[in-house]
Parts: structure tokens; sequence; C-alpha cells
């Protein structure tokens, strides 16, 4: 059973970090959103690359409390992606999607196929 101090420690901290990104997202005109994805990027890296016993006190604490927390491939398609799709969407404009329509159809049909044709042309050659 895992330690439930070092991961409520991790959770309020990943929560500080995201509360952090937004005034930095508007410092930065970016949108939030992709603050938090390349900070979850950041932190899948450092997991992998910095040991939780290297680290000392709080931060370590925390780190460890991180890697002890398994998450299911599932959760982020079921908890997390949707309000990542959910936040961007109410922040979304919808007169710029309208300006950039070609682009967008070119990605989400186009792409979506040549994606899917790559990926199974792939496989079969695997399998």
């Amino acid at each position: 059973m895992t330690a439930v101090i070092p991961v409520v420690l991790a959770i309020a901290a990943l929560l500080v970090l995201a509360s952090v990104l937004l005034p930095l997202a508007d410092r930065l005109n970016l949108p939030h959103v992709v603050l938090i994805a390349g900070l979850g990027m950041v932190i899948g890296l450092g997991s992998l690359w910095i040991e939780s016993d290297a680290l000392e006190g709080i931060v370590g604490d925390a780190v460890r409390g991180l890697n002890s927390l398994r998450l299911p491939s599932e959760a982020f398609l079921f908890v997390f992606l949707p309000i990542l799709l959910f936040t961007v969407g109410l922040t979304s404009e919808v007169r710029r999607l309208f300006d950039d329509i070609a682009a967008v159809l070119l990605l989400a049909v186009v792409a979506v196929v040549v994606c899917t044709v790559f990926v199974g042309v792939s496989l079969s050659l695997v399998g």
C-alpha cells in the first residue's frame, strides 16, 4: 500500500504548479493548456531521469509520491483529456477558427486518414 502523505503532497504540488501556470500563460500570451501539457511532459521525463532517493526533504517526498502513484493509461483518456479539451473548447475563438477553416479541415480529415494508413501499414509490416 502506498503512503498517503507523499501522494497527497505530490497532488498538492501539481495543483500549485498548475495554478502558477495560468498567470504565466497570460504573460507569455499562450494558451494555459499548452503550458500544462508541457509541464506534464517535463514531469514525466524528469521522473525517468531523476531518482527519487537522490532528493531529500519535501521535494523528495513529492517525487516519491508521484512515482508511487500508478495511473492506468485509460485514466488519461477518460479523466485528463476531456478536461483539457473542454477547457480549450471554452477558450477558443470561433471566429478565428472559421478564418483558418481550410487548415483545420486539412488537419482534421486528411491528416487523420494519412496517419491511420501509415500506422496500419507499419503494424502490418511488423505483425
